[in-house]
């Protein structure tokens, strides 16, 4: 059969009820808010999930994105993320040591370690596996 797949663009739906489903879907990976308040957020994430491992592409316009300790805690994530960004990139901080990337780079997060980056407009193809398997 299919592999569960997820699809959410900011034009799916107003604004708010957009923003909130985008948010839920990376609920518990990261925290992510707009940089620009007075501007509505734009996205676009498809997603495969397979078995513990995610595959998603996201096109978003520039975000500020946080795993913060008490989010490391409550999710209970242990997993490596690594994302190919297309175009744009970030830059802030990874286990409290400055990071930059931009299209092209390979980009790589542990996600039981701090990270607070920011974003331009951006794309970037994200694979999201366990340190463990089993």
């Amino acid at each position: 059969g299919e592999l569960p797949s997820i699809r959410i663009r900011h034009d799916d739906a107003d604004p708010k009820a957009a923003w909130d489903g985008y948010h839920q879907a990376i609920n518990g990976v990261l925290d992510a808010r707009p940089v620009d308040q007075a501007e509505p957020p734009r996205f676009d994430l498809s997603g495969i999930h397979m078995g513990q491992m995610l595959l998603t592409d996201l096109a978003i316009s520039p975000q500020a994105f946080e795993r913060t300790p008490g989010l490391i805690a409550s999710s209970g994530i242990d997993h490596l993320l690594v994302h190919l960004y297309l175009k744009g990139g970030y830059a802030g901080l990874c286990d409290g040591r400055d990071v930059r990337v931009r299209a092209g780079d390979i980009g790589f997060h542990d996600l039981t370690r701090p990270v607070a980056t920011r974003t331009g407009d951006s794309r970037f193809i994200t694979l999201v596996v366990p340190v463990q398997s089993g």
